[in-house]
């Protein structure tokens, strides 16, 4: 279900692939992003969370070792890439903005990915193996497979949209590997390129929402100071800052004291 949330449209996924919703005000100037949400999706489950391998995500396409039993095909020496529970659940889902004009027809607006990962997480994190002289990517992918739920192979992964990365340097792989720490959690899509008063979201249904309770949602927003909308981190992050703080008044407070004190015995 598309709940409305921040300017998302309600919307029932129901035997569908394609989906549009009408125009939304919340369009307008200023930084709008577009997230994904998932409700009752245990990304923080130990076993889940634990069924990857990080420095296959690097460009070590050999390390599997903590990915079983999504390690290699069994009776085989071909291995998963990338290996793991987390990499086999990707969300896959795609999002389209369209800009109807007053004179009909429609364009697409672009989104962007910039800012979207930090250059340090791209650089330490996440890089595709590299081809020798005269290859392709695929070619350096040799000997790996897809995981089991993909559509396609991890060297064509992003192949055909610019500016989103391919491979392992994926923006929508790298944000999904980022592990979310509760079951109901949003993840961002993209950023809206440039300004628009109006616009239709065109959503591509491809991920199987289709566990008890499960839920997916598409969210237009537009970030408050403090942050994305997520109440209890919010006000857990406040509570604990504001704790420290008096804490360090008070500590502050019993240091002047007691160099007051002294100085009053010495003299």
């Amino acid at each position: 279900m598309f709940r409305p949330e921040e300017g998302s449209l309600s919307q029932k996924l129901v035997n569908k692939q394609f989906f549009e919703f009408a125009p939304t005000t919340i369009l307008s100037k200023g930084d709008i992003k577009f997230y994904y949400g998932l409700h009752q999706f245990y990304q923080n489950n130990r076993l889940y969370v634990n069924s990857r391998n990080d420095l296959q995500l690097i460009g070590n396409l050999d390390e599997v070792s903590d990915c079983k039993p999504l390690d290699q095909v069994p009776d085989t020496n071909l291995t998963y890439a990338p290996c793991g529970f987390v990499a086999n659940s990707m969300f896959n889902d795609t999002f389209q903005l369209l800009y109807h004009g007053a004179q009909g027809g429609s364009e697409e607006v672009p989104f962007t990915t910039r800012t979207m990962i930090p250059d340090l997480v791209k650089k330490r994190k996440f890089r595709n193996p590299k081809p020798v002289e005269n290859e392709t990517l695929c070619d350096a992918f040799v000997n790996t497979v897809r995981p089991p739920w993909w559509q396609k192979d991890i060297c064509r992964l992003g192949a055909n949209i610019p500016g989103v990365g391919v491979g392992f340097e994926n923006v929508d792989f790298m944000i999904w590997m980022q592990t979310a720490a509760l079951p109901n959690f949003r993840k961002l899509y993209r950023i809206l390129d440039r300004d628009r008063s109006h616009g239709n979201t065109c959503v591509f249904v491809d991920y199987p929402a289709t566990w008890k309770g499960a839920e997916k949602s598409f969210i237009i927003t537009r970030e408050s100071w403090i942050g994305p909308r997520k109440d209890f981190l919010v006000i857990a992050y406040i509570a604990v800052g504001v704790f420290l703080l008096l804490v360090s008044i008070l500590f502050v407070v019993i240091h002047i004291r007691q160099r007051m004190l002294e100085r009053r015995s010495e003299s």
